[in-house]
Order: structure tokens, then C-alpha cells, then sequence
């Protein structure tokens, strides 16, 4: 079983602080993929900064 598996599919025997661990790493692999909850915020800020180059440093400031 790969790593991306284990994740994806973790087996039901796991520790209380294996959980914890699993559910952290799928919470940093969500955080870095922008998604139908994060673009709304990030357009809404570089609307906010009336240019381009505000909107593309907040952009990228926030993911």
C-alpha cells in the first residue's frame, strides 16, 4: 500500500494518534489546493485592492 492509499484509505485498526496524524496531513493536502470555498475569499480580496498586483500578492498571500 502506497503512501497516497494509506491516506485516502486508512484501515480501521488505527491509534487514537494515528488518526490524529491522518486527519492533519489530509487537512494540509486540502489546504493546499484552492476549492469552491477558498476562490470566493481570494477574489473578494483582490477586488478589494483595486489593481492587479494587490489582488495577485493577496491571492497568493491567502493560499
Amino acid at each position: 500500500m502506497n503512501f497516497i492509499q494509506f491516506l485516502l484509505n486508512p484501515p480501521t485498526d488505527l491509534s487514537v494518534g494515528e488518526i490524529l496524524l491522518v486527519s492533519y496531513l489530509l487537512g494540509i493536502m486540502h489546504g493546499a489546493t484552492p476549492d469552491e470555498h477558498t476562490w470566493p475569499i481570494t477574489f473578494s480580496y483582490a477586488i478589494g485592492k483595486y489593481s492587479t498586483k494587490g489582488g495577485m500578492k493577496a491571492g497568493f498571500l491567502f493560499s
